[in-house]
């Protein structure tokens, strides 16, 4: 019978060769360093340059975000925000463009008269007023006592409302028309309801302005004739219908009737009611 498990001497040796071949693999696997998949070993020395160079710009950005937000580097002391140049109020922490924004907010808007005045500045966040509070002397503000009487918004020219900050012409004919129509404001509120009016210069109306609700021009609802009654804004085509006819019938005293014909609420009589006059 043929032996099959029996080997010739080059078979031997080449058996020999790649025994010896595959031990020295395992032997020199053994001491190569154990790596998880996909990651990259890391010499120590290596590892200990990268934690100092983390915490170095760590730092870096620690020193430059606190002196970005002001804290413990600035040195404060009282100061008017009235009068301080742009060079104080980048002393205060500030950055150039911040500083430049105040000025120009104020030159635009102010003095200011009051302390919270300075919250209404975007670049002044509600931390760093309450760090520069302590700080802030108006000495400006007795000025405000004596200044010049307050326009009057019911009888106020273009030029004069134009002579307030941020009020152009186009916006003092808008305001102006939308009074006329009215027959003069009533209440400040209702500079709201002028097109495109925004925030910023409601403020400067409110302290710039005052009403005078004598000067307020009323319409006569028992004799007025239906194109006075019906242009009013806050009148509409069946609110002037049914003045028409109610008064065809008695005298008109008072509106509630408009609220049982379903034709205004309790809130639209009342925003009405100062243009009326019943005589």
């Amino acid at each position: 019978m043929k032996n099959y498990f029996s080997f010739t001497r080059s078979q031997q040796i080449g058996v020999a060769f790649w025994a010896l071949l595959i031990l020295g693999l395992i032997f020199t696997s053994s001491f190569l360093p154990e790596s998880p998949e996909g990651k990259f070993e890391i010499n120590p020395d290596d590892l200990e340059y990268v934690q100092l160079n983390a915490k170095s710009d760590k730092n870096y950005y620690n020193n430059n975000y606190n002196s970005a937000n002001n804290k413990s580097s600035v040195s404060l002391s009282d100061f008017d925000p009235n009068i301080l140049d742009l060079e104080g109020w980048k002393n205060l922490g500030f950055s150039e463009k911040q500083a430049n924004a105040i000025v120009n907010y104020r030159d635009r808007f102010g003095p200011f008269n009051r302390k919270e005045d300075l919250k209404k500045i975007f670049v002044i966040s509600e931390e760093k007023y309450l760090e520069l509070e302590p700080f802030i002397k108006i000495e400006s503000a007795q000025k405000t006592e004596t200044k010049v009487d307050l326009i009057s918004l019911n009888s106020a020219s273009v030029a004069e409302l134009e002579s307030l900050p941020g009020i152009g012409p186009k916006f003092a004919e808008r305001i102006l028309k939308f009074r006329n129509s009215l027959g003069g404001f009533s209440s400040m509120t209702q500079l709201h309801e002028v097109y495109n009016m925004t925030e910023e210069i409601y403020q400067i109306l409110a302290d710039e302005t005052v009403i005078n609700s004598e000067e307020i021009v009323q319409i006569k609802i028992n004799s007025a004739g239906k194109d006075e009654i019906d242009k009013h804004p806050y009148i509409d085509f069946d609110a002037t219908a049914a003045i028409l006819k109610e008064r065809e019938s008695k005298k008109i005293e008072n509106l509630d009737f408009l609220i049982s014909k379903n034709l205004m609420t309790q809130e639209e009589k009342e925003r009405l009611e100062p243009y009326i006059s019943f005589e």
